[in-house]
């Protein structure tokens, strides 16, 4: 095989070491748009026989040169990106500023900075830079190692009937969840962040956060011709410049019955957005997270720590957790202890940090790591016999589980060729492969899809009326973890308040179905009611943390979920009206409907959300696994008594930098782990007052003291230049705390889309 040597990139499909040489046909006269050939017709490798000898010696020839040059180039980059990772012999004993995490926020953070070279920057990361060439290949978006992941497993999730979810997603590879993901661009809709905002600052609403989005990211247009056939719209106002470091990008190929999937969803009723990236709600086109000039996965490592890897004042440590921050005796942060992955107490390291921690770890391992700090609820720190630092219950509590289910129909009439092709078509899978070789075009060039729908309560459920008045009728506190405390719950009704309203309305979409002419869809749940956990194993605080996604805790969970089946259900997808979907019954691998299955022609009721909470039981593990970041299955939200610029960590020389700054649910599944959403903009804001300048020096903490702990003159000027209107400092750190905690529900920290970050 050619795995090794990196050829596989090039020809991705090889069985054997003869398996893709090209016919001269094929890798010299191929066009992009190329059909494909049909059944009967002479194969391009008979083709290539008839030519005279002198032309297949030149045609062989031509090709060594070309998997030379594939094989020689491709890993070379990746490899030399290897080389910067240091060992801890290398490490220095103090640096200016450590991060904890190098996923998608961290190595933001890291690039931001690194960029005066007069500071020291150590990124500790727990995973190692991925060296393999295939994980930058739009296929890694539905395939990558086992090895990529943290192999955690939540606690028994008694809504579906005690399944165990594992792994749990959480990435344990340099570039964190961009590098395992299903690469699909997407934001919430507006109405999302304003909701954030309201719960925690103005800063984050839609307004303040849209030039950090296009900050990030800049979008190549699709084919004139692509855009034509499929209708694929978009608007390039709501993306950066060419400079942005996150390229968007739509692929050369989409499969026919893409149309009638999107005609189904219009039958029903669902408007059609312009730009799903200026309004999320609705059925629209997103571009996929690829270059377009080289088709290759677009991320925190190839657009913040590829372009600065030399930067000799930036340091990245692999292969190491974090086990702690250390503080003093006024509690501020003074370094973090530092241990291999796989080694024992003697690898244990400690490492000084002169102007700021920050901890962009993910949602699994921050909060986890502020707990083994002393950082957290008091009772859980005490009974695994740690120091109490600070008593902040919120900390790993508002766990909110995005999860999903696979839904499958069957058409009446076959629309051909479709994604099953490559598996049952060996012409087509083979014209896919020499095209893609050829120049990186067509089938190959998908990921998981670029059209999707994002349906509001009101069309998904002819009762939604009946339903917010259930929602609004609870106790809050019946459908909780025991562990939350009267601040937490109030938190919670803040955050019911907005969800009523917003499932009243046509602004937020509770059910996010992507397809892509495969016959099925993995639908996913949006803005979920039921909160679990992370919390620390107070008998092993070093062991990985114990996960309760407490999931369909709350019963309003699972009605939403049987409302999704039943309008998707009833949908239409028509072909000379021939095709049609199966109404609710689960079809088998070779499409057939299963023995036994309920139609639901209408809304049963109780049967149907038993059925759902079966086939949730059946379908949810594996679709974790298998889409991955695409559907990012959880989301954190660490309700840490912050405000917008995480003042009193601040006071501390601790920063909080990933997902889980935010304590509204704003952002889909793909949104998150791709690089250009939620961690990559939370950690470009983080340092966007100016590079590392925004950190508080000694100076400006002893002014901070003075000043009863508001940051004095310091906070003024970030309060201006974040728009939020007025200071909200002069409070010491505990009057803070009860302020952004207390019965007005306003947490400011909290939420991580499945950021595998690292580093602990």
């Amino acid at each position: 095989m050619l795995r090794k040597d990196g050829c596989h990139r090039k020809i991705p499909m090889l069985r054997d070491d003869t398996d893709g040489l090209l016919s001269v046909h094929d890798l010299l006269l191929m066009t992009p748009h190329e059909d494909p050939p049909q059944h009967g017709k002479q194969p391009a490798l008979e083709t290539w026989l008839a030519m005279t000898s002198s032309l297949r010696l030149l045609a062989n020839f031509v090709q060594l040169l070309a998997l030379i040059c594939v094989c020689a180039a491709y890993p070379a980059d990746l490899m030399d990106l290897h080389k910067r990772e240091i060992t801890m012999r290398q490490a220095s004993e103090t640096y200016d500023y450590v991060v904890v995490g190098g996923g998608q926020a961290g190595l933001v953070v890291a690039n931001r900075l690194s960029e005066d070279p007069k500071k020291t920057v150590l990124v500790v990361e727990y995973g190692y830079i991925e060296t393999n060439p295939a994980q930058e290949e739009p296929s890694s978006a539905t395939s990558w190692s086992p090895r990529l992941l943290y192999n955690v497993t939540s606690v028994p999730l008694p809504g579906l009937n005690n399944l165990q979810n594992g792994p749990v997603y959480a990435a344990a590879v340099v570039g964190g969840g961009s590098t395992v993901n299903g690469m699909m661009s997407e934001r919430g809709a507006p109405e999302n962040y304003d909701n954030w905002a309201k719960l925690s600052d103005e800063g984050w609403s839609w307004k303040g956060i849209l030039p950090y989005f296009k900050k990030a990211t800049h979008l190549a247009p699709p084919a004139a011709e692509v855009a034509q056939e499929y209708n694929i719209t978009y608007d390039l106002a709501a993306y950066g410049q060419s400079t942005s470091p996150i390229e968007v990008s739509y692929p050369s190929f989409q499969y026919p019955g893409i149309k009638n999937e999107v005609n189904g969803l219009l039958q029903l009723g669902v408007p059609k957005q312009k730009e799903g990236a200026f309004n999320a709600v609705g059925l629209f086109w997103f571009p996929g997270l690829l270059t377009a000039s080289g088709i290759t996965r677009s991320y925190a490592v190839s657009g913040y720590f590829r372009p600065v890897a030399d930067r000799k004042n930036l340091h990245l440590l692999t292969g190491h957790r974090v086990n702690e921050v250390l503080f003093d005796k006024t509690k501020r942060a003074t370094g973090v202890t530092i241990q291999t992955r796989d080694g024992g107490a003697e690898t244990i390291t400690t490492v000084k940090a002169k102007r700021e921690i920050v901890l962009s770890a993910g949602f699994l391992h921050t909060p986890q790591i502020l707990q083994r700090s002393g950082v957290g609820p008091a009772d859980l720190l005490k009974a695994a016999g740690i120091p109490v630092v600070a008593d902040l219950p919120g900390v790993g509590a508002n766990l909110q589980d995005h999860s999903g289910f696979a839904h499958n129909w069957r058409f009446d009439t076959d629309v051909t060729p479709n994604p099953n092709s490559m598996f049952t078509d060996t012409a087509f899978a083979q014209w896919a492969n020499d095209l893609w070789a050829a120049n990186r075009t067509g089938p190959r060039s998908l990921t998981v899809g670029n059209v999707g729908a994002w349906l509001p309560l009101p069309i998904i459920a002819p009762d939604y009326k009946d339903i917010v008045a259930t929602l609004k009728a609870q106790d809050p506190k019946s459908h909780l973890p025991k562990t939350y405390d009267a601040t937490l719950i109030a938190g919670y009704k803040a955050q019911l308040a907005l969800l009523a309203k917003a499932y009243s309305g046509h602004g937020t979409g509770v059910l996010e179905l992507p397809f892509n002419a495969r016959g099925s869809a993995i639908m996913a749940l949006e803005h979920p009611l039921s909160r679990g956990t992370i919390r620390l194993n107070t008998t092993h605080k070093y062991a990985e943390p114990i996960v309760d996604f407490n999931t369909f805790s709350n019963p309003v969970d699972p009605l939403i979920v049987a409302r999704s089946w039943h309008c998707v259900g009833i949908a239409r997808v028509d072909l000379e009206n021939e095709i049609r979907v199966q109404r609710f019954r689960r079809v088998d691998s070779n499409g057939q409907c299963v023995a036994g299955e309920s139609d639901h022609e209408a809304d049963e009721g109780a049967e149907l959300l038993r059925w759902s909470r079966k086939a949730e039981r059946r379908q949810l593990v594996c679709f974790r696994r298998f889409s991955n970041a695409m559907v990012l299955p959880s989301v954190l939200k660490r309700l840490l008594c912050v405000t917008f610029r995480l003042n009193m960590l601040l006071t501390f020389r601790l920063d909080v930098s990933d997902g889980s700054l935010a304590t509204w649910r704003s952002v889909r599944r793909g949104s998150v782990v791709c690089a250009v959403r939620d961690e990559m903009v939370v950690g470009g804001e983080l340092v966007d007052l100016g590079g590392s300048e925004h950190i508080a020096d000694e100076g400006e903490e002893e002014e901070s003291r003075r000043d009863g702990g508001g940051g004095g003159e310091r906070h003024k000027r970030i309060s201006a230049q974040l728009r939020r209107g007025k200071d909200r400092g002069n409070h010491d750190s505990s009057t803070r705390c009860d302020l952004y905690r207390g019965s007005s529900g306003r947490f400011g920290v909290g939420t991580c889309d499945g950021d595998g970050g690292g580093g602990a």
